[in-house]
């Protein structure tokens, strides 16, 4: 006798995406997981929670759900694209839920987590820089000021070729 009882399944369990930075266009390789289901009645639909998105293409377009309809009771390998919105907050996402779901068969879930990085305007990576570039010559000045002073203060003084150095 056959099991005629519908079945999903999915490849993966959980999914790690790479870190995204808000407002910044998405990267060109896009993490997917397959789906497959036998015995289906009805269509395999996929449902992801803000800020998860879901395509059945690398391209998209994405959204919060998408369906993929049976043949013959079949879902062959289809794979599931999944990204971060990056207009959601920047913060680290952890572990959420995407509910993958057919009439009669039994639901999955695939946990999905990554970060959202807040964006830096060319204003602000500059002001960092500069900012960097400060403490870096108050060290410098520092290191100067503590070792190199004494010893040039020394060479100051040579009376036979009387040179004076003058530091500012």
């Amino acid at each position: 006798m056959t099991n005629s009882k519908p079945v999903i399944n999915a490849d993966v369990s959980e999914l790690e995406l790479a870190p995204i930075t808000e407002a910044a266009p998405h990267e060109t390789i896009v993490p997917f997981y397959n789906v497959t289901g036998l015995n289906l009645v009805g269509p395999v639909t996929i449902d992801a929670p803000e800020p998860v998105q879901v395509s059945l293409t690398p391209e998209g377009p994405f959204s919060s759900s998408v369906q993929i309809p049976p043949s013959k009771g079949r879902v062959l390998s289809t794979k599931v694209f999944v990204r971060l919105q990056s207009s959601s907050p920047p913060k680290r996402y952890e572990r959420v839920g995407i509910l993958i779901s057919s009439d009669s068969a039994q639901n999955l879930t695939v946990w999905v987590s990554g970060t959202v990085l807040r964006s830096v305007s060319p204003k602000d990576e500059l002001h960092a820089r500069v900012k960097a570039f400060a403490e870096i010559s108050r060290e410098i000045n520092t290191i100067f000021s503590e070792f190199v002073r004494p010893y040039v203060a020394g060479l100051l003084i040579d009376e036979e070729i009387n040179y004076r150095i003058c530091l500012a």
